[in-house]
C-alpha cells in the first residue's frame, strides 16, 4: 500500500466503524504491514481512513504493521490478544477470504467470529479468480501443514499452529 485505501480494504473498513459504533469501546486490531519502503503500513493507513470518516475519540485501536499475508496477520493477533486478555474477536474480510481466515484462526485456535466486509458476493469474472487463487492458498495450507506432520517438522508446525 501507498498510503490510500483500495476498495476492498475500505469495505472491511467501512464494517469495523460500524461495530465501533455499535460497540464504543470494543477493541479494534488494523493488521498489515507495508508493501514498499517509506510507504505508510496498510495497518496505518486504515486508521487514518477510520480517522477521516468519524472515528469516535474514545476508540480503542490497536495496530500490527509488521505482518505481509494473512498467516503472518492472524499470528501477529494472536500475541496482541493474549497481551490484551481478548478470548473472541471477530474476524472481517472480505466474502471470498473468509473461508481461508476461518482455517487459519482454527489452526491457530484463535477463538472467532466470522464477519463479511460485503452484504453479498459479487459474482463476477474478478471474484471467481480471487476465489481460485484462495482455494490453491488454503490447498497449500492443508497439504503443508500435513506434511510437516508427516515428516514432524515442528518448526512448519509452529507456524500454522
Amino acid at each position: 500500500m501507498n498510503g490510500s485505501v483500495d476498495n476492498e480494504y475500505r469495505l472491511r473498513l467501512k464494517k469495523a466503524s460500524q461495530l465501533i459504533h455499535e460497540q464504543p469501546g470494543c477493541l479494534v486490531l488494523l493488521l498489515g504491514g507495508t508493501t514498499s519502503a517509506g510507504a505508510p503500513s496498510e495497518a496505518a493507513s486504515g486508521l487514518f481512513y477510520l480517522q477521516q470518516y468519524g472515528l469516535p475519540e474514545q476508540s480503542n485501536i490497536r495496530l500490527e504493521e509488521q505482518s505481509k499475508n494473512t498467516l503472518d496477520n492472524l499470528q501477529n493477533a494472536r500475541q496482541m490478544l493474549k497481551r490484551e486478555k481478548i478470548d473472541q474477536v471477530a474476524l472481517i474480510s472480505n466474502r471470498y477470504h473468509l473461508a481461508r481466515c476461518q482455517l487459519i484462526a482454527n489452526n491457530l485456535k484463535i477463538k472467532h467470529t466470522l464477519c463479511a466486509a460485503e452484504s453479498a458476493l459479487a459474482i463476477n469474472v474478478a471474484t471467481l479468480w480471487k476465489l481460485m487463487i484462495e482455494a490453491a492458498y488454503i490447498h497449500w495450507f492443508v497439504v503443508g501443514k500435513n506434511w510437516a506432520r508427516l515428516i514432524g517438522n515442528r518448526r512448519m508446525l509452529g507456524r500454522v499452529t
